[in-house]
């Protein structure tokens, strides 16, 4: 005999469903760290004030502004210091907006949906979008001078995280040199984590870092494995 659940049924099972969703994903430990870098003027206008709005949803996420919750092994983090608000270090050339998120939990697709639909999409892009939007509306100029700042200054974007329980650390490298890069690339970094699960699903963890480039509004079809964080 077949059961059919009801409309009001299935709305019940959803609402408990959704219920422990959240529950579980309340209870797992998180924490995060930013970088920054580049030019002052490119810090004070655009980077720290990504940093900033970024950090300020992660904790409104339940996310601490630190890595003291979770183990990190040295000899991979080599150089990643923690700090519980945005702080710059100097970079020459190039934007540097970096932020690296800490999961106490084994990689799986709960997980990376979870990183990709709330961490990601809900907060580190539109933090991403409006500090870019409010610096083009206060620095008016059109397309041409948008080109021409990002010629001589460069963007690095990079969002990795850190699953815990399986000791891996998947990461995006962005570089961006055009202004219509900034749209390309959005959508491929929640993208590129998805392949990093699915490579692992394939091939198995083989390396505690993956990194996947996206360069020229493209991103790369194979992660670059690595044992140490090295840029």
């Amino acid at each position: 005999m077949t059961i059919t659940l009801s409309g009001r049924d299935e709305m019940h099972e959803t609402n408990e469903n959704n219920q422990a969703d959240t529950e579980l994903w309340l209870t797992i430990e998180k924490g995060f760290l930013v970088s920054a870098g580049g030019m002052l003027f490119a810090q004070n206008e655009i980077v720290m004030p990504f940093l900033h709005d970024a950090a300020s949803k992660l904790k409104a996420l339940g996310f601490t502004g630190d890595d003291k919750a979770f183990d990190l092994p040295q000899d991979v983090f080599k150089g990643l210091h923690s700090s519980k608000d945005p702080q710059a270090f100097i970079e020459p050339i190039t934007f540097l907006m970096g932020i690296s998120i800490f999961l106490g939990t084994p990689i799986g697709v709960w997980a990376v949906n979870k990183v990709c639909d709330e961490v990601y999409n809900n907060a580190i892009r539109p933090a991403f979008q409006s500090a870019w939007a409010s610096f083009f509306k206060r620095n008016k100029g059109g397309k041409k001078k948008q080109e021409q700042m990002l010629l001589v200054s460069p963007v690095r974007f990079t969002f990795g995280v850190w699953y815990d329980v399986d000791k891996i650390y998947i990461r995006v490298i962005a570089e961006i040199e055009k202004a219509e890069e900034l749209e390309k690339i959005q959508p491929l970094v929640a993208e590129a984590h998805k392949a990093g699960l699915q490579w692992i699903e394939t091939k198995g963890i083989t390396h505690p870092i993956l990194t996947y480039y996206i360069r020229h509004g493209q991103l790369s079809k194979f992660p670059y494995l690595s044992s140490v964080l090295t840029e």
